[in-house]
């Protein structure tokens, strides 16, 4: 039997604030905003959101969403409550799956 994982999506991503408080500013977004892909609508006001501009479509992005960006360099947003449950540090993950592969191969290898 072999053992298979599903293919890991990795992104980039920041937490988006809105405000004085937001500390990370990646070169992609600032990028993207300067080449009209994502503006802003309220700025200013607690109803700020973020509009992106995806192929097809628009989106907006509340404060506290978190600001993603695919391989493919596609922006895109995740909900700051369901962030957490969907995506975890990919450097943790790599760890664990890591671990988990070793727990595997040791018990098949003492169920020889």
């Amino acid at each position: 039997m072999s053992t298979f994982s599903r293919r890991p999506v990795l992104i980039e991503a920041f937490r988006w604030t809105g405000g004085p408080d937001q500390t990370e500013d990646p070169l992609w977004i600032i990028q993207a905003i300067e080449a009209g892909i994502v503006a802003f609508e309220f700025a200013g006001t607690p109803e700020c959101r973020m509009r992106i501009n995806t192929r097809g479509t628009v989106i907006y992005a509340d404060l506290g969403d978190w600001i993603t960006r695919s391989e493919e360099g596609e922006i895109s947003y995740c909900p700051g409550e369901h962030f957490d449950e969907l995506f975890e540090d990919a450097h943790e993950a790599s760890t664990r799956i890591a671990a988990r592969t070793e727990t595997i191969e040791k018990e098949r290898d003492d169920f020889r």
